[in-house]
C-alpha cells in the first residue's frame, strides 16, 4: 500500500452525495506531499545576516587572508579558506592569492590567530592587494556523532586592505540532517554569502 492509498483509508467514510474516490484520493496525495515538504524544511535550517556597504571592485587585486578557527574541529579554518577561493573564483572570477605560509605564522597557528591575521594583512600591503577576504569558523562538525546533524557557524568580510577596515560583513549558520556532509552545508552556505557580495 502507498502512502496515499494509507492516507485515503484513514479519511472518513464517504457519505451519500459527498467527494468522489478520485477526488478523495488527490487530496490524500496532497496531504502526502506537503508532509513530505514540511519534513523536509525542518531537517534543514539556514540562518544569514550581511552588513553590506559600497559596492567593491573585482578587477583590482585581491588576497585571501587567514581565517579564525573557534569550533572543535581540527584545520576547518583552513577547509573554509579553500571553499571561499574557489567560490569566489566561480560566482565572481577573482582569483585569492593566499597569504604566504611562513613557518613563523605556521607555528602561530594554535598560538594567536589575531597574529597570523595581522601577518598576512601587511603581507597584503606590501604587496599592493587592494582587497582581502577573511573569515572565521564558530561550528564545523557533525551534532550527535558522524549520523547526526551536519552543522556549520561562518563569518565573511571583505577588508580593505590599506585601512584593515571591513567594506563588507557577512554571518551565518546553517545545518542540516540526512546524507549530507558538513563540507557541503559549508559551501552551500558560502555559496549564499558570496553571492550577496555586490561588485562593479
Amino acid at each position: 500500500m502507498d502512502a496515499a492509498s494509507n492516507v485515503e483509508s484513514h479519511l472518513p467514510a464517504e457519505p451519500a452525495g459527498a467527494l468522489s474516490g478520485a477526488v478523495r484520493r488527490r487530496l490524500a496525495l496532497l496531504f502526502t506531499a506537503g508532509l513530505s515538504l514540511l519534513v523536509a524544511l525542518a531537517g534543514c535550517t539556514s540562518v544569514l545576516d550581511v552588513r553590506a556597504g559600497g559596492r567593491c571592485d573585482a578587477k583590482l587585486r585581491w588576497a585571501l587572508l587567514p581565517f579564525g578557527d573557534f569550533g572543535e574541529t581540527p584545520q576547518a579554518g583552513e577547509r573554509a579558506e579553500e571553499l571561499t577561493a574557489s567560490l569566489m573564483r566561480v560566482r565572481w572570477n577573482i582569483h585569492l592569492e593566499r597569504y604566504p605560509a611562513t613557518r613563523e605564522s605556521a607555528a602561530l597557528v594554535d598560538l594567536d590567530d589575531r597574529q597570523r591575521y595581522e601577518q598576512a594583512l601587511q603581507w597584503a600591503r606590501e604587496q599592493g592587494f587592494d582587497y582581502g577576504v577573511a573569515g572565521s569558523v564558530q561550528e564545523w562538525r557533525y551534532r550527535n556523532a558522524a549520523e547526526g546533524e551536519a552543522a556549520v557557524g561562518l563569518s565573511l568580510r571583505v577588508v580593505h586592505i590599506k585601512t584593515g577596515r571591513p567594506d563588507w560583513v557577512a554571518s551565518g549558520a546553517q545545518s542540516g540532517l540526512g546524507p549530507q556532509t558538513v563540507s557541503g552545508i559549508a559551501e552551500r552556505l558560502l555559496g549564499k554569502m558570496i553571492n550577496k557580495m555586490k561588485m562593479q
